[in-house]
């Protein structure tokens, strides 16, 4: 089983090194001051996302992730900010207002690096996030560890104006469904309407147990609530057409009625 999380593995050739060395019994913890700036940060460098038009994505990244813009009046950003103030202060206290002024403008926010055990990182699957470039363009590119945010309202336009691309789509690539700003309620959506296009992780508000959370709860339940649930195989196969919007049978599935009479029950 892999782990998926974002911009979290080391290097190959680090990678490497140190696994050998922890399955030799040989601690690694010497190596890790020289390894730290060898973590993958954003868009693997020299990982498995790296390709020739790399300056491009990590700017459309940059846009479908805003969580990457970090802001000088955000908490973490400040108290790092603060902390250079303070040492500049320390050495001159006597700073005008212009020396203060070039001291924000010139703050350039640099991400934590990534100070990971080898087996761990040896464990991840990695996934390169991008802002969505269009069907025909990520069926042009075919680069299966890219992934894709859509709100629920963008997802659904999809959905309705290119039902079949979308499956399509979800058959080489992950893509990711999550609730509009506009629910301010944490109400929830259907989710059966992006499984049904095979998106791969459609968030809920986890914290409304409302009828989407108790159909997302039972999906997953079948399969022992491991996380993960196989999609049917004409979800799966480039060979294979299916249209969520379609009334006719699937190719090679037989249609089925299940009645349920349910007497009482509680939740």
């Amino acid at each position: 089983r892999k782990i998926l999380i974002k911009n979290k593995r080391l290097k190959p050739e680090v990678e490497k090194r140190q696994l050998d060395l922890f399955l030799k019994g040989i601690d690694t913890e010497g190596n890790n001051d020289n390894d730290v700036d060898s973590a993958a940060n954003v868009e693997g460098e020299d990982g498995p996302a790296a390709f020739s038009d790399n300056a491009k994505l990590r700017d459309d990244d940059d846009e479908a992730h805003p969580e990457l813009n970090v802001d000088v009046n955000d908490d973490a950003s400040r108290r790092t900010l603060f902390g250079q103030l303070g040492l500049k202060l320390k050495l001159s206290s006597n700073l005008s207002r212009e020396e203060e002024e070039a001291l924000y403008n010139g703050y350039q926010y640099k991400g934590a690096t990534t100070n990971i055990h080898p087996l761990l990182s040896s464990r991840v699957n990695y996934t390169q996030p991008i802002k969505f470039p269009g069907f025909s363009k990520a069926e042009e590119r075919n680069i299966h560890y890219h992934m894709s945010s859509f709100s629920e309202n963008v997802a659904l336009q999809h959905l309705k104006q290119n039902p079949i691309e979308f499956v399509n789509y979800n058959k080489r690539q992950l893509s990711r469904i999550y609730p509009k700003g506009g629910r301010v309620d944490s109400s929830n959506y259907m989710p059966q309407i992006f499984w049904n296009a095979g998106c791969q992780m459609v968030s809920l508000n986890f914290q409304t147990p409302d009828l989407p959370m108790q159909l997302n709860l039972g999906k997953f339940e079948y399969n022992g609530n491991c996380g993960y649930l196989l999609k049917p195989d004409f979800m799966r196969r480039p060979d294979r057409t299916f249209d969520p919007y379609a009334e006719s049978p699937v190719d090679g599935v037989i249609a089925a009625f299940c009645s349920v009479r349910v007497i009482s029950g509680q939740f």
